[in-house]
């Protein structure tokens, strides 16, 4: 089981002809993965996330202020 971030990067082509030869697939790492083809995990951050609640909001703007004090001294 992993966590995974947006966005996840693919060749469109490949990625539109796997859609169209399965589709009991929920991303695009399965449809590669079902057309036999290697997907490599790349670690990612922790702070690289989605807005998808107001309360998001508050931390991005945390996170925001927290990176311009980092740069200011």
């Amino acid at each position: 089981l992993r966590a995974v971030q947006t966005p996840q990067g693919f060749c469109r082509a490949s990625l539109m002809r796997g859609y169209s030869q399965n589709t009991d697939v929920t991303d695009e790492s399965q449809v590669f993965e079902a057309m036999g083809m290697p997907v490599t995990v790349i670690e990612g951050e922790a702070e690289n996330f989605k807005i998808t609640y107001p309360q998001d909001w508050d931390y991005a703007e945390f996170l925001t202020q927290k990176n311009n004090i980092k740069k200011a001294i």
